[in-house]
């Protein structure tokens, strides 16, 4: 197998989440763990994953970034980022809009909560510029309603 694909052919992620360590994809509890919340990276390269198996056997074609600060780790302990729409816009806002153009570049990479993904709500990855502030999560429209309208306000 090439080692574009190597994160293509999985199966199905079940049981309980401590088996995982072992994931190739970056997760949130990575940078979590991280001092400061946040890791910077050097994106080494953007790949398409072709048929990656996701959780509950969804299974979906990706784009992600490798970084060259794994390239020091042994292959199976590398961790790749999936690039979904709102961390590949953030990109493209910060570096142009060619994928291209990204590798090479330093960017930081934070777990955001709140954030809503396949009906849950749960922290997700989130890229902003190396040097730029870790943005606050935004509240969502009906919880600055209710905290206006309070308990009393009906």
């Amino acid at each position: 197998m090439s080692e574009s694909n190597r994160w293509g052919d999985m199966i199905a992620a079940t049981g309980a989440a401590t088996k995982y360590k072992g994931s190739p994809w970056l997760a949130s509890g990575d940078v979590q763990a991280a001092p400061g919340g946040f890791v910077v990276f050097t994106i080494a390269d953007v790949m398409e994953n072709k048929g990656v198996q996701f959780d509950k056997g969804r299974s979906e074609d990706v784009v992600s970034i490798g970084f060259e600060e794994m390239a020091a780790r042994p292959v199976d302990k590398q961790k790749r980022m999936v690039l979904n729409r709102t961390n590949l816009s953030s990109l493209a806002k910060l570096f142009g809009p060619t994928v291209e153009v990204f590798i090479g570049k330093r960017i930081k990479v934070y777990a955001m909560p709140g954030i809503e993904a396949f009906g849950k709500i749960t922290d997700g990855l989130r890229i902003c510029g190396e040097d730029d502030p870790i943005p606050k999560p935004a509240q969502k429209a009906a919880d600055v309603i209710a905290s206006l309208i309070g308990e009393g306000g009906k």
